[in-house]
């Protein structure tokens, strides 16, 4: 009997994503600086950004400090010159492209990004809000994801809370690689005031 209803419904048609909620704030230093994240069972990794290279580069790294992926941005767009153009290509710690994340040009949003899977299909579209203060991320057929908000005050350190509420849909080294995209450019979407 098992066995049939194992045939029936696999064991990844029954086990739901876990959503996943942490913070992420900004550290700047010499040569680099790193986007740390803590959950709710303490620290959760980080996102660097080296600033020896040509490039931006975001690499992402979990708790134990082991490499999981790395975002891209692409030099010869109009990420170039205006972060909301950015494109961002997303590897694995392989190497191997794991998705894709492209600056929106054409839109009614202050900022909309496309994520794309491994397979250049559009998985979801991550929305920056009126007040330019955080962004949403939807399905193509506009089911939130996942939310992320900036927390800003005056004279001292922001910080983003990301909740996200369907890990399924985006792989969730992209939407780490992107949390620390927009917390690196979150002053070019709103200014600090």
């Amino acid at each position: 009997m098992i066995r049939l209803l194992m045939m029936l419904f696999p064991l990844g048609c029954l086990v739901e994503a876990a959503p996943v909620s942490y913070t992420i704030s900004e550290s700047q230093y010499l040569w680099s600086t790193y986007f740390e994240m803590h959950g709710t069972e303490g620290y959760s990794g980080r996102v660097v950004k080296n600033h020896y290279n040509i490039r931006t580069v975001y690499d992402l790294y979990d708790p134990m400090n082991r490499f999981e992926a790395q975002g891209v941005c692409q030099v010869l767009s109009l990420g170039a010159l205006y972060p909301w153009a950015k494109d961002i290509d997303v590897y694995g710690a392989q190497g191997e492209q794991i998705g894709f994340i492209d600056g929106q040009l054409l839109t009614t949003a202050a900022a909309k990004y496309g994520f794309y899977n491994i397979w250049g299909t559009l998985v979801a579209n991550a929305y920056l809000d009126a007040q330019s203060s955080g962004f949403t991320i939807m399905t193509p057929d506009e089911r939130t994801i996942a939310r992320f908000k900036r927390n800003y005050i005056q004279d001292d350190l922001d910080y983003w809370n990301v909740d996200i509420y369907d890990s399924n849909v985006v792989d969730l080294r992209i939407l780490k690689v992107f949390s620390g995209f927009a917390i690196d450019f979150q002053e070019f979407f709103k200014e600090d005031r």
